[in-house]
């Protein structure tokens, strides 16, 4: 999550009219890729790919989490379901029109981190599969505890 919930939604689009924008991660969901008090850049969210991660407005407010795929509502409208890192279930499917940008890189350090290199979007690739077997073996093992 992001401080100042749905009143910050606003502001970050008004931000990203000028391309991107740096702002501060607060929750631990994305761990250990992004931890707490983690700056990364948003951007508008232009071609989003499968492993990226997204800042999204929900009714609980503003969330950051990967892509785990694409899949469509009953009347055939887009949704993107995500899934935070460090979680074993997927989130409610997303509208494209609550996407508020895409992150591009975030700061380790002093070191800025950048997620469009190649050696970025083969790591985001390794997290996207991980995190899809974290669903995977979680909704075995309740199968698996309910026989």
């Amino acid at each position: 999550m992001i401080n100042d919930e749905l009143a910050a939604a606003d502001l970050l689009k008004e931000s990203l009219s000028h391309n991107k924008v740096w702002v501060n991660i607060t929750g631990s969901s994305m761990s250990p890729l992004l931890r707490p008090g983690t700056r990364v850049l948003l951007e508008k969210p232009g071609q989003i790919r499968f492993g990226d991660i997204i800042i999204y407005r929900n009714k609980g407010g503003i969330v950051c989490h990967r892509l785990i795929r694409r899949t469509k509502d009953i009347n055939g409208n887009a949704l993107y379901q995500t899934k935070a890192d460090n979680g074993n279930c997927l989130d409610r499917p997303v509208c494209p029109e609550d996407i508020l940008g895409r992150v591009s890189a975030f700061k380790k350090g002093d070191k800025i981190i950048k997620l469009d290199t190649f050696s970025g979007r083969i790591s985001a690739w390794n997290l996207w599969a991980f995190s899809l077997t974290r669903v995977i073996i979680h909704k075995y093992a309740k199968i698996r505890r309910a026989v």
